[in-house]
């Protein structure tokens, strides 16, 4: 088992790794049944002018129907991604095994991918800020609305502002022609906006910028005619949650569980064999919930 999940971890992937940037620090207490709980400081407490003398006010309740101000939000554990496949022992025979460490490969290439693609997809349903124009390319001015949204948000200046952008003429590519863009991207130096460094990504107006096929798109697939959903965001606006999962007590089974270092993914691989089938079956799946916590903290930029 260790063998194919390290046979997997060196296979090619899609750019962008979104949950990287995430809050993926769920309790791993339980919650509710089916949920994992991701605590964040409450928001728009009261401040009042003490008099001396005089009992004070207190801002202790918690508001019901408003998990900001009762600390925490509940992310429910709901979708389970899965790749089943099977090699029988003629395929085995004739090709001695060599065919099943790229098609291990390929599998989990598509299931982390899909997993990437539906984070993108959470966020391209945020409605508290939403600035740009469809099949239109990005400006600076754009990009300048959304960060000053965010900063009016409140955002934690300590936190770096992290966005996803699709390819193409009017998303990363318009971006990427911006001169002050191409200022930080090709001289070799990092934006004085932001004094780290991470990855790939290009620094730029106090963010990490970040090309990315898993970026949401709709329409023809091109982006003349596409409403693409690239987004501007800090940690705690999306929460997701992976959970490891039982591993199987059935004779005949092998499982084990990891977490893709890159990527903080979460999944299982489990094999046994299958009398129908006449081979090995292979299973790998992944258990994960998603949802906002923030959602202030998040803005889309359209194109």
């Amino acid at each position: 088992m260790t063998v194919l999940a390290d046979d997997f971890l060196e296979a090619k992937r899609n750019k962008g790794r979104i949950l990287k940037f995430c809050n993926t620090d769920g309790e791993q207490i339980k919650a509710a049944h089916g949920t994992a709980r991701f605590m964040l400081a409450p928001s728009n407490t009261t401040v009042n002018d003490e008099v001396d003398g005089t009992t004070p006010n207190l801002d202790d309740t918690l508001v019901s129907g408003n998990p900001l101000n009762a600390g925490y939000v509940d992310i429910s554990l709901n979708v389970h991604k899965t790749v089943v496949f099977g090699f029988t022992q003629i395929e085995q025979a004739l090709d001695g095994g060599r065919s099943i460490p790229p098609v291990i490969q390929g599998r989990m290439y598509s299931l982390f991918n899909v997993i990437e693609q539906d984070i993108c997809a959470l966020a391209s349903t945020a409605t508290t800020n939403v600035l740009g124009t469809p099949a239109t390319a990005l400006s600076e001015s754009t990009y300048d609305s959304a960060r000053a949204d965010l900063v009016e948000a409140q955002v934690p200046d300590h936190v770096p502002l992290t966005a996803f952008y699709s390819p193409g003429p009017y998303s990363f590519v318009a971006l990427s022609n911006l001169a002050g863009f191409r200022q930080w991207a090709y001289t070799g130096r990092t934006s004085p906006d932001v004094e780290t460094t991470y990855g790939d990504g290009t620094y730029w107006k106090g963010a990490r910028h970040f090309e990315s096929q898993n970026v949401k798109r709709t329409g023809a697939n091109t982006d003349s005619v596409d409403t693409v959903y690239n987004f501007l965001f800090s940690k705690d606006a999306i929460l997701v949650a992976m959970l490891d999962l039982p591993i199987p007590t059935s004779p005949g089974v092998e499982a084990m569980n990891f977490r893709d270092p890159d990527s903080g993914i979460a999944f299982q691989i489990l094999k046994y064999y299958d009398q129908a089938h006449g081979g090995d079956v292979m299973k790998i799946h992944s258990l994960y919930g998603k949802g906002f916590g923030r959602e202030d903290w998040i803005a889309l930029l359209l194109s």
